[in-house]
């Protein structure tokens, strides 16, 4: 049976760096990614992808914290985008789809069913969207900041 083995700055032939745990030279377990861009993933792998809890802040300042499959968006959480734009739901293959609210910078919102990213239907589910989101991201949080307090040397960037 093969062993997690904790790797500190690890540098990929692609410049990527990670610190975390690997299985069988795959990134799996809890890690920190940085990507040469200037984009940061923290949280959990499988297989070498974000799969499962983690926070994804991206080069443009966009961010989005909740869970992941498989490398993209899936399950509850919160994206917020650099224009100020935000999304709050349940999103399947990187995109809102099922119960969500998305929040314009200008102040306005919708909420209801999406899919596939598309506004499909109102329904009034603000609350109860907020309320199933926000357990996600505090669940997400405590993970990240469990990670960081245990591994912060490495990388000086502000991730939470």
């Amino acid at each position: 049976m093969e062993s997690l083995v904790f790797e500190e700055n690890h540098v990929y032939s692609n410049n990527l760096k990670f610190t975390g745990t690997l299985l069988k030279g795959s990134r799996h377990g809890i890690g920190m990614q940085k990507f040469v861009d200037g984009s940061v993933f923290v949280g959990s792998f499988a297989g070498g992808l974000p799969y499962g809890m983690g926070l994804f802040q991206f080069s443009d300042g966009s961010s989005y914290k909740g869970l992941f499959k498989q490398g993209k968006f899936c399950g509850l959480g919160a994206f917020h985008s650099a224009n100020g734009d935000s999304v709050q739901g349940k999103f399947k293959e990187g995109k809102l789809n099922g119960l969500g609210i998305y929040q314009f910078s200008s102040g306005g919102f919708r909420e209801g069913k999406f899919e596939k990213g598309k506004f499909v239907q109102h329904e009034n589910c603000r609350i109860h969207v907020i309320k199933e989101v926000s357990h996600v991201l505090a669940a997400v949080t405590t993970h990240i900041n469990d990670f960081l307090l245990h591994n912060p040397s490495g990388y000086d960037d502000n991730v939470t």
